[in-house]
């Protein structure tokens, strides 16, 4: 188990960001059901590197196990217009896990650790805003510029989350 610093917050906001990256704005911009197979197995793939070691010898082949079914359940989801349940689901599992090795002793639980937590919730919530503005702009036509806000905020995030600044 990798010792890198999870918070409740970081384990929370990494479903709606995951879902919505991965997931929803695939699915929302481009309106077809395969491209979420293509994003699905990308997702997948992230999840077999232990973000500690670069390494064949490090490679989480049981956190990938995890991802396949999820995979075909988000795939599935999100195609039936029910991508809220699938960020529920997610984030529910990852608070699960996260809670599971925090009662054995394994990691050491808290609720915001530093600046990456928040930037990763600020990262989730603008994600999460854009993929239920592509929901929206299939069933009505909206104005394209709310698209801006969210994606500025997201820009600003990562200026934040990569400058020598913040670490």
């Amino acid at each position: 188990i990798p010792q890198i610093p999870v918070s409740i917050s970081l384990t929370l906001s990494s479903g709606l960001l995951e879902e919505s990256i991965f997931f929803g704005m695939p699915y929302y911009m481009t309106g077809h059901p395969m491209i979420l197979l293509g994003s699905g197995i990308i997702w997948s793939a992230v999840h077999l590197f232990n973000p500690e070691v670069f390494s064949i010898e490090a490679l989480a082949y049981g956190g990938f196990l995890f991802t396949i079914p999820h995979m075909f359940f988000s795939i599935r989801t999100w195609i039936s217009k029910k991508g809220w349940f699938a960020i529920i689901f997610h984030s529910l599992w990852n608070f699960s896990v996260l809670i599971s090795f925090c009662a054995l002793g394994l990691r050491q639980c808290s609720i915001l650790n530093d600046m990456f937590d928040v930037l990763n919730i600020v990262l989730a919530v603008s994600a999460g805003a854009i993929v239920y503005l592509a929901y929206q702009n299939k069933k009505r036509h909206i104005n394209q510029f709310l698209y801006l806000f969210p994606s500025l905020i997201i820009a600003f995030a990562l200026v934040i989350w990569f400058s020598k600044a913040v670490f």
